[in-house]
């Protein structure tokens, strides 16, 4: 498992007061109103304040001190460390436990491996996955996936229902 935990891309800076803009990755966007750190690329940064800008969030740190400090921060991806993240509900998962895990499909094969789960502001999150070279897509919906199990590698679904990509 990964040490860290993406909740977020920098996607821009806000203001020339070094403002970066994050868009959350994250299906609880106010988780952000208490983070203290973020990490981006090999460097931690102290959080000073965040708040809501439409569907993004825009966070200070006094270790980005201006805009152009923040331009540099834009296509990044905003985490933190496993054991700061938030606490999960039953079923839920990080997305980044599911990347690299086995797809298998009711019947019992074929057999892919999951590449990603996309996810798009009000709709369902969708699987990308392959199947040999092949890429698929399928929503992540209980009607299609019965099974998952990051802790075993392993998801079961039915893979009729995914559109190659």
């Amino acid at each position: 498992m990964n040490k860290t935990i993406v909740i977020g891309r920098i996607v821009g800076a806000h203001s020339i007061h070094g403002e970066i803009k994050v868009r959350p990755i994250t299906d609880d966007p106010a988780r952000f109103r208490d983070l203290k750190y973020f990490l981006a690329g090999d460097r931690r940064y102290e959080v000073s304040s965040v708040r809501m800008h439409k569907e993004n969030v825009l966070i200070s740190s006094p270790d980005i001190p201006d805009r152009t400090a923040a331009e540099a921060l834009s296509g990044s991806y905003c985490e933190v460390l496993r054991e700061d993240a938030v606490a999960l509900g039953e079923g839920e998962f990080f997305i980044e436990d599911l990347k690299g895990i086995t797809i298998r499909d009711i019947s019992g094969s074929p057999e892919g491996t999951i590449t990603d789960i996309i996810q798009s502001a009000g709709t369902v999150d969708v699987i990308e996955y392959k199947v040999g070279r092949d890429k698929y897509l399928m929503p992540f919906l209980n009607e299609y996936v019965t099974l998952t199990d990051p802790e075993n590698s392993i998801m079961i679904a039915d893979l009729s229902k995914g559109l190659k990509s």
